[in-house]
């Protein structure tokens, strides 16, 4: 899904880009002369426009700088500091950037359908219903009205929907491209006199767009005619050159100078020479709709389901920290603390570096649409695994496969079957050592010792004869941690003995995990289900033995004892890492059991939200227990839990 935020932002304020679909996207384009700010327009299902105006950073990020009020049914940029709307209503107006009401410039008697403006004179030409008509930049006539062709035939369904309606100057404003009534393909020159072209059968157009220096045309059909590149030879179209592409078509853009054009198809960017030569060709982030580059062919902007994502003119993406990393369903950290592993439900595996980037590609694990996909996941979700010391990798796949990896994604032992269904807290609690496996015992007296190829090497039992049945337990180089039905949280050595045990209060925990730093110091319990608020519980196992409740969607713990959380909506597809060292941290006193704040029972009563106290929407690392990072978390559930002794 691809964000954009449906309201109106003054010229100071920025907001972040809320989610729709890639397929809304009807128009994106660059400033004129710039790369730091595009102009966006979604289409609704009565195809009217809202329009945005998104700024871009040179680092990749974008956010929103405005949303124009109202709806319209046409939009270009007039100048570097103006838009040109059209209305339903007829009205045809201009905007500047920031501020100001919009100066009229003409009225029509029906709906304006389209806006091409030229790139120098900034003259205009206006899409209506059966003609097109020429305008200066003031709104003045500035030319002879042009007739779309024949109206269509009664039955038949002319336009489609998806037709091109905004007209295309070529760069010396000589030549004319627009499209007929019914989408066939039309190029005017001066005094608007028809191009002579060649007679080839062609559906609707799709998309048109001049070369930069004007001396080819590239028109984009629905499949399977794909994509024509047409070159422009003393004053009329040559013969096409086809495209080949086995994929659909969706969006044309034109780089500056020689360059010739960028197509992007459903899955693929192909870059084309001027006479539609293939010179380059790299995927396409997924779920493409739109794209758009820049005058100096330095950036390129692709509307996806991930966002808006920038590249450089080569089609390599700008940096962006925690660019993809969505909302997986797993996170933890690796390498002691050093990477952050992420599972999607997809079967993607990702290792990132604490600064964001990618430090190898993605593993696949499995399709998205095995048979009964989705209701696989929803039955037997999927899980991540990771030995103490983040050398291995286990992951537990939605039919029950269990592997394990090493840092370089090679497969170690063989893979084995633990099918299992969501409640099942023997998966919870089983952990993934260095060289075995440990599954909870069933009457609660330990842990089964298996090797990774499955063979049984043994047992390994609580001491003092104690029977424990743990819901989630996770292990270090030398603390096993596990959380038990009856609320219970014990530390424990890896060969069985006792370290030490809390009692706890907090109960409705309906998907309890823990995870425990490198040193076995600090243990985190959370809650995991995707439909609840997190908690959050940290225990330190030092001379204080201090237990605090804290708020956010906890992801890991990293090498110096940060918690790496990932906030937001269920649907976030974007996230950041905070840097451990800003300085806006501040420190918060840890909360202690206030007597006077207890109720009959002994429980804490809850504590009363603070009016500034907002959600973190972000991946975000706070550098200790006690410390918040940026905006501060709102107290829920785990900050409404109490635990005792």
């Amino acid at each position: 899904m691809f964000a954009v935020l449906a309201s109106v932002s003054s010229a100071g304020a920025q907001a972040s880009l809320p989610v729709f679909d890639p397929a809304s996207i009807a128009f994106l384009s660059f400033r004129p002369g710039d790369t730091d700010m595009l102009l966006l327009a979604r289409s609704d299902e009565d195809r009217r426009l809202e329009v945005h105006l998104v700024r871009a950073s040179a680092g990749g990020r974008v956010a929103l700088a405005r949303t124009l009020p109202g709806h319209f049914t046409s939009v270009a940029w007039l100048d570097k500091t103006h838009l040109v709307t059209g209305g339903d209503d007829g009205r045809l107006e201009s905007w500047p950037l920031y501020g100001r009401e919009p100066n009229l410039l003409a009225t029509f008697a029906e709906p304006i359908g389209g806006i091409g403006v030229a790139p120098a004179s900034r003259n205009l030409a206006l899409r209506l219903s059966g003609t097109l008509r020429l305008l200066a930049p003031d709104g003045r006539p500035n030319g002879p009205t042009i007739t779309l062709g024949q109206p269509p035939a009664a039955g038949e369904i002319c336009p489609p929907d998806d037709i091109e309606r905004a007209p295309s100057f070529s760069a010396d404003e000589q030549l004319l491209a627009f499209a007929g009534v019914c989408g066939d393909l039309r190029v005017v020159g001066p005094g608007g006199v028809r191009l002579m072209q060649p007679d080839i059968q062609r559906p609707y157009v799709r998309r048109h767009v001049f070369s930069d220096d004007g001396q080819a045309l590239g028109v984009v059909y629905p499949a399977p005619d794909g994509v024509d590149i047409l070159p422009v030879v003393s004053g009329r179209l040559g013969s096409p050159h086809a495209v080949d592409a086995n994929d659909e078509p969706l969006d044309l853009a034109a780089l500056p100078g020689r360059r010739g054009f960028v197509a992007l198809f459903a899955d693929r960017m192909r870059f084309l020479d001027p006479d539609g030569g293939l010179r380059q060709d790299d995927a396409a982030p997924a779920g493409s709709r739109r794209i758009a580059a820049s005058a100096d062919g330095s950036r390129i902007a692709v509307a996806a389901a991930e966002g808006l994502v920038l590249l450089d003119g080569d089609g390599r993406r700008l940096e962006r920290p925690f660019g993809d990393f969505g909302l997986p369903v797993a996170a933890r950290a690796i390498a002691g603390g050093t990477q952050i592993a992420a599972l999607h439900a997809d079967g993607r595996l990702q290792v990132w570096r604490l600064d964001g980037s990618e430090s190898r590609d993605a593993l696949r694990l499995w399709k998205n649409e095995p048979s009964g996909a989705g209701s696989a996941i929803a039955a037997a979700p999927p899980r991540l695994f990771v030995s103490p010391g983040g050398r291995k990798v286990g992951v537990l796949a939605p039919d029950g496969q269990f592997e394990v990896f090493d840092q370089a994604w090679n497969r170690i032992g063989r893979p084995m079957r633990f099918p299992a269904g969501p409640k099942d807290t023997a998966l919870a609690a089983t952990l993934l050592l260095d060289d075995r496996l440990l599954r909870p015992m069933p009457d609660g007296s330990g842990f089964l010792m298996l090797d990774l190829d499955g063979r049984v090497l043994g047992r390994m039992a609580f001491g003092d004869q104690q029977k424990l049945v743990p819901e989630a337990a996770v292990a270090s180089a030398g603390v096993i941690a596990i959380y038990t039905a009856d609320g219970r949280l014990a530390a424990w050595s890896r060969d069985g003995r006792p370290i030490r045990q809390r009692k706890l209060a907090a109960s409705g925990l309906s998907a309890p995990s823990l995870d425990i730093s490198a040193d076995g110091k600090t243990i985190v319990l959370h809650d995991a289900p995707a439909n609840l608020p997190p908690h959050l519980l940290v225990w330190k196992l030092g001379s204080d033995d201090s237990l605090e409740s804290r708020d956010g969607r906890f992801a890991g713990l990293l090498a110096d004892g940060s918690l790496l959380r990932v906030s937001g909506p269920p649907r976030a597809r974007r996230a950041r890492r905070h840097a451990a060292a800003q300085p806006a941290v501040r420190r918060r006193a840890r909360r202690r059991p206030d007597p006077g704040r207890q109720d009959g029972a002994g429980r804490q009563r809850p504590q009363r939200a603070r009016p500034d106290d907002q959600p973190e929407r972000a991946l975000s690392v706070d550098p200790k227990a006690g410390q918040s990072i940026g905006r501060r978390s709102s107290p829920g559930r785990a900050g409404r839990r109490s635990a005792g002794s």
